[in-house]
């Protein structure tokens, strides 16, 4: 088992100093691999859910996630107006475009984000997105 797990660590650790090389597009394979998609590694790097992260926040992170990359390097190519912020639209463009929309019209269509959670994307209440709702 123990070298299963060092196995594992070391790929790992591998993968993400291989990604740190390529950087913006890199990490975004990173977050892809390690969360599943760009978004969800965006929630994972945003821990205090205000939709921008300072350099500081990111760098730690990054850390606490296993990315061993040059951030300061990445830093720089995601914080393309140099105004000490990052956002979703930063990381990933498109990604952030189509979110932003997509509360857009949320909001457009539900006046706020509580009401459209519980009226418009959580219909059955169960606290959570099911297949059923997105297909409705």
């Amino acid at each position: 088992k123990a070298i299963k797990d060092y196995n594992k660590h070391t790929k790992s650790s591998d993968d993400a100093e291989f990604w740190g090389a390529r950087g913006a597009p890199g990490f975004r394979l990173f977050l892809k691999k390690k969360f599943g998609s760009v978004m969800a590694g965006w929630r994972a790097l945003d821990t205090d859910v205000s939709g921008q992260l300072a350099f500081g926040e990111f760098c730690g992170a990054c850390r606490s996630m296993g990315y061993a990359g040059n951030l300061k390097k990445l830093w720089c190519e995601l914080d393309v107006n140099c105004n000490g912020i990052v956002s979703i639209k930063d990381l990933d463009p498109e990604v952030g475009t189509t979110v932003g929309k997509f509360k857009e019209e949320l909001l457009h269509e539900y006046g706020n984000m509580v009401t459209a959670w519980f009226k418009g994307i959580d219909t059955n209440s169960s606290g959570k997105i099911e297949e059923k709702e997105i297909l409705a």
